[in-house]
């Protein structure tokens, strides 16, 4: 009986909320990892262990790939390096962030990798604490360079400066790795480390943690209630569209504007005016992660030797050796604004320039006429006429003699009518237009737009070096044939052309020309007419980087 109970109020509130048009929320487009994946890469030998707050480690070969919680730090240890098999490294790591990726993607699929090369085998026998942020390339402000997925690009910064803070100028930080030559006891790697925290190779589940998070993560998304939430774009590759400043002709009649990531198409309508449309924006799901180091040396060391056994004092030895810096270097650069968005718009101000000189002139012609006997002996009888042209003269004078000024200013743009009238008498009026030019010959109309361009690519994930195949068809909507089709599509940074891949199903002749995001910019030139209801298809293979 409850049961139908529960079944019929479950029906009634799913009535109301289809009265009200409320149905249930969709389901989220990315969704937050409960882990990040971390790979382990290092010289051959290589093994690393794993400790869970007991002094029970697990060992596994190099390179390998385990399951971080978020906002723990993680100590592990690092041995088997073949030059120098005594050598053991107690790196640690604080994971700040995971990956959102659409439910049908596998984050251990796209790791976060540490590598341990041979710079930070050198600097861990030295006083020198290396510091590494894994972060998140954002593909807009990504380097345009070739990576294999074990091999990320690592950029060495400045002691001075903060690795956190570019990394979240270039992206999103997700682990940071710090790495000293300090002897670590076992005992202090099962303190350090938390259980539930690290899920092991052939582990199908993770036990709740033991304590919960203190570090910082961007696990969560910030929610504005005006423009809603928003989800971090850097594990998608968008690509198509025509996004910052629009395509367009210039003045010496050439396409302009066609930015990394853009695809438009050009054409002549039917009546012999050139357009352009641009395509949709498509999304290809490629985390690409990169690193910034720095290295930390010692400033300052004393040590202390004492005496341990004197058979005889000769004489009293004072030495003292200075040993000059092998090298030194000082790099100075330019500090400007730093941050992650780019100019959207260039703001130009006009206004009243240097005045040079500026004199007034007004001129006043006054006939005295019967006012020239006033203040004199002179006795004379006026006429009406004469003395109502008297009475204007001293209105006149009066008004010439008071001090004036601007009273007031008026700017309209566009057409503008104002008036006042009282009684039958007009005491203020004006009218002012805009210019209007038409062409008397040919009747205005709203501008036509038949050609559609659509991108899609055969995948919506790939894995860096993957071959992605895209699609651009273009097809005729309107109700007339167009001609001189043209589609160009620019490519990011972190895509490269397949040379020899590019194809057309109509007579198109292609060529290519770099772009400044390290690219290529592709472009076909269809040769005929595209009669109403005809499309055509362009395609390319491109790497991804």
């Amino acid at each position: 009986m409850k049961l139908t109970h529960a079944l019929a109020l479950v029906a009634t509130l799913a009535g109301l909320s289809a009265a009200h048009g409320q149905g249930p929320p969709p389901a989220p487009g990315r969704v937050p990892s409960p882990l990040l994946y971390v790979r382990f890469i290092g010289p051959a030998g290589m093994r690393v262990t794993f400790y869970q707050g007991s002094t029970a480690g697990h060992e596994f070969p190099a390179p390998v790939t385990v399951g971080l919680r978020p906002g723990y730090p993680h100590r592990v240890k690092l041995t088997g390096f073949p030059d120098n098999p005594t050598l053991a490294l107690y790196p640690t790591l604080e994971v700040r962030g995971v990956l959102q990726l659409p439910p049908r993607l596998n984050p251990a699929d796209y790791p976060a990798p540490v590598v341990i090369g041979f710079g930070e085998l050198q600097l861990s026998q030295e006083p020198t604490l290396v510091t590494k942020v894994v972060y998140l390339e954002n593909p807009e402000m990504a380097y345009a360079t070739a990576t294999k997925p074990n091999e990320p690009v690592e950029v060495d910064l400045r002691p001075t400066d903060d690795p956190l803070l570019e990394a979240r100028l270039h992206g999103r930080p997700m682990v940071i790795v710090r790495l000293g030559g300090r002897e670590v006891s076992v005992d202090e790697l099962a303190r350090s480390t938390v259980p539930g925290t690290v899920l092991l190779p052939g582990q199908a589940m993770l036990p709740p943690p033991a304590c919960r998070p203190w570090l910082p993560w961007a696990g969560v998304s910030l929610y504005d209630p005006l423009i809603g939430s928003k989800f971090p774009d850097e594990e998608c590759l968008h690509d198509g569209g025509d996004v910052g400043p629009r395509a367009g002709y210039g003045p010496d009649g050439q396409l302009h504007g066609v930015d990394p990531s853009d695809a438009v198409a050009e054409y002549t309508d039917a009546k012999g005016r050139r357009q352009i449309t641009p395509s949709n924006r498509i999304c290809l799901c490629v985390p690409r992660f990169a690193a910034f180091r720095t290295e930390m040396p010692l400033v300052f060391h004393e040590a202390v030797v004492e005496l341990g056994n004197a058979n005889g004092v000769h004489a009293q030895t004072q030495a003292k050796v200075g040993v000059p810096s092998r090298l030194t270097q000082q790099n100075e650069q330019l500090v400007a604004v730093k941050g992650r968005e780019k100019p959207s718009a260039n703001i130009t101000k006009q206004g009243l320039d240097r005045i040079v000189h500026l004199e007034v002139l007004q001129g006043f012609h006054v006939s005295l006429g019967v006012a020239e006997a006033l203040g004199t002996e002179v006795v004379r009888q006026l006429t009406e006429v004469e003395r109502l042209r008297l009475v204007k003269q001293m209105e006149l004078a009066k008004a010439l003699s008071q001090p004036s000024g601007v009273e007031e200013f008026d700017h309209v743009i566009g057409t503008a009518v104002t008036g006042k009238i009282e009684g039958l008498e007009l005491i203020r009026a004006e009218w002012q237009t805009r210019e209007f030019t038409i062409d008397c010959k040919e009747t205005p109309h709203l501008p036509e737009k038949p050609l559609c361009l659509f991108k899609w690519a055969d995948a919506q994930a790939a894995q860096i070096g993957d071959l992605v195949t895209f699609h651009l068809k273009y097809s005729n909507l309107g109700g007339k044939p167009i001609t001189n089709v043209a589609v160009s599509d620019s490519l990011t940074g972190r895509l490269e052309y397949v040379p020899g891949t590019a194809r057309a199903d109509r007579n198109a002749v292609f060529t290519t020309k770099a772009n400044e995001a390290g690219s290529l910019v592709l472009h076909w030139e269809i040769t005929g007419q595209l009669l109403p209801g005809e499309s055509g298809v362009v395609t390319f293979q491109a790497k991804v980087r």
